[in-house]
């Protein structure tokens, strides 16, 4: 017996009202930026990616743009911060960010 997974037909309507969904996975890629977006006017920009599905079951896929990805580093209270910008450097040069 084979089982189908077919998404219901798109109606066009659904692009005349917000899309509302689930949100089932997510993910990001480095893209080139668009006009008009928020977030640096040219160059490659972070893209969150959402994945999920409607009420109605239509697969979605939404592109976040506009978003700056940050990491959190909790420091000791005896942190030498005299070290702050070695550690930047190093940052820098190994995940080419800064």
């Amino acid at each position: 017996m084979k089982s189908s997974w077919a998404r219901p037909e798109l109606d066009s309507s659904i692009f005349d009202k917000p899309i509302i969904f689930q949100q089932l996975e997510a993910d990001y890629t480095i893209g080139q930026q668009k006009k008009g977006y928020p977030g640096p006017t040219s160059g490659s920009v972070p893209i969150i990616r959402l994945y999920g599905v409607t009420q109605e079951g239509h697969s979605v896929m939404c592109h976040l743009r506009g978003f700056t990805p940050y990491f959190y580093v909790p420091v000791p209270s005896d942190y030498d911060m005299t070290r702050v910008n070695e550690i930047k450097k190093y940052l820098t040069v190994f995940f080419k960010i800064f």
